[in-house]
């Protein structure tokens, strides 16, 4: 049997790339160290994508739940985004990258929340986890859609969580470097489309 995994021992690079640019005097911080993170000194990583993208107004505006979900042909790891109103003025968000179930013993899932202030247009907290199943729990995982419980199904593993004032301009580059990789999120949130 074949496995498709990212050789990503630095996969945290981009996350902790894009903390290290919040400011710390506004927000509180909490982050889970990675222990396999290595030394990244006079290190560059690049990457460009193109992407249609996400209207904000719309989100302003919601009223009623916006869903999506990406299927990655290649390695069938789904990605499943919520963008649920909640009280007057709060906009909830939840998005998680499942992997293939054939890949669920070498991997967790990505599992992103984030509360966005419509009066305001940033973004008040923001977390990142890993949630990690077994083989029963991710077949029920797999039969709910998003705004179900999702994350009380597995063992979930936070990895970082932000309190405070997140403007839109940096709760972008969050979250896509956080679902670094995952080319249909990045397109979703990035500017332009891609060629």
């Amino acid at each position: 049997m074949d496995y498709v995994c990212h050789n990503a021992f630095n996969s945290s690079y981009w996350i902790t790339q894009e903390l290290n640019k919040l400011n710390l005097n506004k927000v509180d911080l909490k982050i889970r160290v990675d222990p396999f993170l290595r030394n990244f000194d006079n290190m560059f990583y690049s990457s460009t994508v193109f992407s249609k993208p996400l209207n904000w107004n719309d989100i302003i505006n919601l009223r009623n739940e916006d869903r999506g979900s990406f299927q990655n042909y290649q390695t069938n790891e789904l990605t499943e985004y919520l963008w649920k109103p909640r009280k007057e003025n709060e906009v909830v968000f939840t998005c998680e990258e499942l992997p293939s179930k054939e890949n669920i013993h070498l991997r967790g899932s990505r599992y992103f929340h984030a509360i966005f202030e419509k009066d305001t247009g940033k973004f008040k907290h923001c977390d990142g986890s890993i949630i990690i199943y077994d083989k029963k729990k991710f077949d029920k995982r797999s039969k709910l859609s998003i705004n179900n419980k999702v994350n009380d199904i597995g063992k979930e593993i936070k990895l970082f969580r932000v309190d405070g004032v997140i403007p839109k301009e940096q709760f972008m580059p969050l979250v896509t470097s956080y679902f670094y990789w995952n080319y249909d999120l990045l397109c979703y949130f990035c500017k332009n489309l891609v060629k």
